[in-house]
Formats: structure tokens, C-alpha cells, sequence
């Protein structure tokens, strides 16, 4: 999460909430899921039907732009 710098909320849902992200080293700004539960493994996390949604909606932009957050 170095790479990030939060600005600021978007939503709140189920698994999570969404925040506006934006990378330091290229001012790309990007939404981030801050997950209210604690994965133990990126396997774990990934088999979430939500993610298995997204993943079906936005293959290739969804893998690029994955980034973990422990509460």
C-alpha cells in the first residue's frame, strides 16, 4: 500500500468499503476495496463471489488493478 495514497471514501457495501485511490509515481487515480474482514491468503480472498463477479464483468482490468488492504 506504499504505492497509494487513500484520498478519499466512495461507498460502503457488504464486504467492504471503496475508497479513491491514487498511485504516487504515476498520479493514476484507481478505486480500492478495503476489505472488513481479514484474508489469510490472496486464494481466499479472490474466491468471494463478488470478486468472482467482477472478474467475470472486467477480466484483464480487473488482475491489473487488485490491491489488498487489511483493515
Amino acid at each position: 500500500m506504499n504505492r497509494y495514497v487513500m484520498l478519499n471514501q466512495l461507498g460502503d457495501g457488504t464486504y467492504g468499503s471503496v475508497v479513491l485511490g491514487q498511485r504516487i509515481d504515476t498520479g493514476e487515480k484507481v478505486a480500492i476495496k478495503r476489505m472488513k474482514r481479514k484474508y489469510y491468503s490472496w486464494n481466499e480472498a479472490m474466491n468471494l463471489r463478488e470478486v468472482k463477479v467482477h472478474q467475470l464483468i472486467i477480466p484483464t482490468y480487473w488482475y491489473a488493478y487488485v490491491v489488498a488492504v487489511s483493515p
